[in-house]
């Protein structure tokens, strides 16, 4: 048995002193970087993984496309669930054999793993192009749309991978799951027959039961599923979102407080926890979870040093890197914290999204507003997520008028589509993203037959709402940009909107806001907007679950009496 063979035996064997040993004699300039990777092997096995770092990198030094080192140094990352440094090694490997199917499946999870789901996405289709349909490759693609809310995208994935192998119940659960999400009734009737009949007791047919019956309003039969298995953290979760959502907000939150041991050992709760805690006022509890649990950093900021406390910290000559964390809503509400943290740092660059570049003024003294997409970012001494700020700041009192926001000038558009009959403009904005914030169109009946000009301000008007929506007098705007909506708002004499980007547009701008809130709504309505409320909002509340009544009776006559109309 050659050297080479008796070093490999003993790793196997778990004799790694015998190993080292042998790697010891010999080693010499024709097979340093085989020793360096059995080294780092050894190492790696024995738990000194600093050591096999070191090796495994000394023996790619020495032959760059020897792929084993690669392999065992992306290895040692996920195991430290490194993963920018995994992605690093594993396109390495990637780019010496493009064709090799276990290199793109491991590069596709160690992407989904960090969070950058469209080059996931990317990789696992590139997987697919190459080696035919695989039902659980398509599954796993199915299952970041689903996360990422996007069922219709899913279900391409989980019906390809269904029409492989029709007994599947993890697909045909998905499926199902996938329909409810869309509140599909007649699709979600037929997969919910099919699950039951595969498997009625399994555990991910019991969950999306619960989430059939809440989709067809038998609430009592859903709560009844989720206390019988609130044993599974993810059963107790929605027990407790459930209870929020459908307005017992006491009860939720005394379940919240009983388990929150038994919560808060699944970090994946963390944000749950986080905020659900600072929607009650329970600021310390809320920021201990919130600061737990990762935000979204853009990838090339990955290596920019994180200011996790700003207390206690001189940033008076420091330039600071704010990233926008969350969605496009949060950007416009989160801004205002900008001025306050420019009062204490020398410099700072506001790093946002590229379709909302535009939408922040780029002539203040010591501010830049950046795109994400530029990958350069110079002379930077820090970063911090922009929805971090809130922490340090929200109890500031903040002057409505001191926004960052830019104004488009209306020279540079066409808004003669604006009325100007005298009669009242209106702006709209009634569904979103959300389902459970979005209003049926419908339902604005009695406020559509008011005698004012309204006008579409969302870029999407549904399938569920479009025939209703031709039927009415409403002017669509819906092709006009965010940043060139500011112009359009300045316009009008009112805006209604649901919870969305429009909503923290239109009241930023100080323009009168009508904002319709659901029964549980986000965080940020909670106790922590009493400390910085819109000066130019008013909010309607919901008040029975999947109900908005009441909301729309009382802007009906809200309306007619601003505008004493009859």
């Amino acid at each position: 048995m050659s050297k080479i063979n008796q070093i490999i035996e003993y790793i196997k064997k778990k004799n790694f002193d015998l190993a080292l040993t042998i790697c010891e004699e010999i080693e010499n300039n024709n097979n340093k970087e085989i020793i360096f990777n059995f080294k780092g092997i050894i190492s790696f096995n024995k738990g000194e993984l600093s050591n096999a770092e070191n090796n495994f990198i000394q023996s790619h030094k020495i032959k760059n496309d020897f792929t084993d080192p690669l392999k065992n140094l992306s290895a040692l990352y996920m195991k430290n669930k490194n993963f920018d440094k995994a992605i690093f090694y594993i396109n390495k490997i990637y780019n010496l054999d493009k064709k090799n199917l276990d290199i793109i499946l491991n590069l596709a999870y160690a992407y989904e793993l960090n969070n950058e789901f469209n080059n996931a996405i990317k990789f696992y289709n590139e997987y697919l192009n190459i080696n035919g349909n695989d039902k659980k490759i398509l599954n796993q693609i199915g299952c970041i749309y689903q996360n990422r809310n996007e069922p219709d995208k899913a279900l391409n994935y989980f019906i390809k991978g269904y029409k492989l192998d029709e007994n599947d119940k993890l697909l045909i659960n998905n499926i199902f799951l996938s329909y409810i999400k869309k509140k599909d009734i007649k699709n979600s009737n037929i997969f919910y027959k099919i699950a039951k009949k595969t498997d009625e007791d399994y555990i991910e047919f019991k969950y999306n039961l619960a989430e059939y019956y809440l989709l067809n309003n038998k609430i009592d039969k859903a709560i009844d599923i989720l206390q019988e298995n609130q044993k599974n953290i993810k059963f107790l979760v929605k027990l407790i979102n459930l209870y929020f959502n459908i307005g017992k907000r006491e009860k939720g939150y005394n379940i919240l407080k009983e388990n929150n041991s038994e919560i808060e050992k699944n970090k994946f709760f963390h944000n749950f926890l986080a905020l659900r805690y600072l929607y009650q006022g329970e600021f310390e509890m809320g920021w201990k979870y919130y600061s737990s649990f990762d935000p979204s950093i853009p990838n090339l900021y990955k290596q920019i040093k994180e200011y996790k406390d700003l207390k206690n910290i001189n940033l008076s000559n420091k330039h600071i890197l704010v990233y926008n964390d969350q969605g496009i809503g949060d950007a416009i509400q989160f801004s205002k914290y900008i001025p306050q943290i420019l009062k204490i740092a020398g410099k700072i660059t506001f790093s946002v999204q590229d379709n909302i570049y535009s939408l922040f003024k780029n002539d203040i003294k010591n501010l830049k507003i950046k795109k994400r997409s530029l990958e350069i970012v110079e002379d930077i001494d820090g970063k911090i997520a922009l929805s971090s700020l809130i922490k340090y700041f929200y109890t500031k009192k903040l002057n409505n008028n001191n926004h960052i926001l830019k104004i488009k000038n209306e020279k540079d558009l066409n808004l003669d589509i604006i009325k100007s009959n005298k009669k009242f403009n209106v702006g709209l904005a009634w569904s979103g993203s959300s389902v459970s914030r979005s209003v049926p169109l419908q339902s604005f009946e009695k406020i559509l037959n008011i005698d004012c000009n309204f006008y579409c301000l969302q870029n999407k008007v549904k399938n569920e709402d479009i025939d209703y929506f031709n039927s009415k007098n409403i002017t669509n705007l819906g092709n006009f940009k965010l940043d060139e909506l500011t112009a359009v708002i300045e316009k009008l004499d009112l805006v209604i909107t649901i919870d969305t980007s429009l909503l923290h547009l239109s009241s930023t701008l100080n323009k009168e806001t009508w904002g319709i809130l659901n029964i549980d709504p986000d965080w940020r309505w909670g106790a922590m907007y009493n400390y910085n409320p819109y000066s130019s909002l008013n909010i309607f509340r919901q008040k029975t679950y999947n109900d908005w009544n009441d909301v729309t009776d009382k802007i009906y006559k809200k309306l007619k009496d601003k505008f004493k109309l009859n």
